[in-house]
């Protein structure tokens, strides 16, 4: 049985009285979900947020609704402490193992965007582009999934499996009568969502059509490829433009998957 190292989160919450401790909840949960929102980089770091907690750290304003329920699902795990799962990562991934496979590439992607913004070491290049690459086409055949198509049976009538672009007009097609009229808040709809995703993947396929590019120096006919140049294949100010670029997509994937799934039940008359 494989041993379960100190749980450093319970360490620094049983070092705070008992009227902070539900701050300090709070406070980790959404420091976590901050992390998974961005760069998921590093190790929460529970003794400085317990610090803060006794410093006087409060929350000032309530969290929106979808927020406020994730909140509480995060703590409701963090509570189970040794009952829970051993590994949060692995807990996630067993209830979502195409979208955590998806996130997993593209925040690789941001680590090497970061380091070569860093450190002259371009050819990290090749394993960044590779990773959102792959982090795109994970994410359009987890949304075929959640459109209710056959993913074997969609892949079957491609010409080419890993093209991003056949790809996205096979699940454009399952959202075709429903693309054009349906809005997702107040600033974009599924129409808008479902165009960023295919700019991207048209973008990708014209240099990597089938997900060899960024993997080998030839191609199947041993011809040699050309060291990849960022500006000429994705005209862009820097790296960091591509990062934040991934980011808006990642917003727009979710987007898709929310319509794809359906909106949450509400007692009221809410309009999705």
């Amino acid at each position: 049985m494989k041993q379960r190292p100190p749980d450093r989160r319970v360490l620094a919450r049983d070092g705070l009285p008992d009227t902070q401790r539900p701050v300090f909840d709070d406070l980790v949960a959404d420091f976590s979900h901050a992390i998974d929102s961005h760069d998921g980089i590093g190790h929460l770091p529970y003794d400085a947020l317990a610090e803060m907690v006794r410093m006087g750290w409060r929350l000032t304003e309530a969290p929106d609704d979808s927020r406020h329920s994730m909140r509480r699902f995060q703590v409701a795990i963090q509570s189970l402490g040794p009952a829970g799962p051993p590994d949060g990562q692995e807990f996630f991934y067993s209830m979502d193992r195409w979208g955590t496979v998806a996130s997993a590439y593209r925040q690789a992607g941001n680590v090497l965007c970061q380091l070569i913004e860093s450190d002259p070491e371009k050819t990290l290049i090749f394993p960044m582009l590779f990773c959102y690459r792959h982090f795109i086409e994970v994410s359009i055949k987890e949304l075929i999934l959640l459109a209710g198509a056959n993913l074997q049976d969609t892949l079957k009538n491609l010409k080419s499996p890993h093209s991003l672009v056949q790809l996205h007009q096979a699940l454009d097609g399952y959202f075709s009568e429903e693309a054009e009229s349906t809005t997702i808040g107040q600033e974009t709809s599924l129409r808008k969502e479902l165009d960023l995703l295919h700019k991207w993947a048209e973008r990708f396929d014209k240099v990597d059509a089938k997900s060899d590019r960024f993997r080998y120096a030839e191609d199947r006919r041993s011809r040699p490829y050309d060291f990849p140049d960022i500006q000429a294949l994705f005209p862009l100010t820097g790296l960091s433009t591509l990062r934040a670029e991934m980011k808006r997509l990642g917003e727009a994937i979710h987007n898709i998957a929310i319509v794809a799934i359906g909106p949450p039940e509400s007692e009221g008359d809410e309009v999705f």
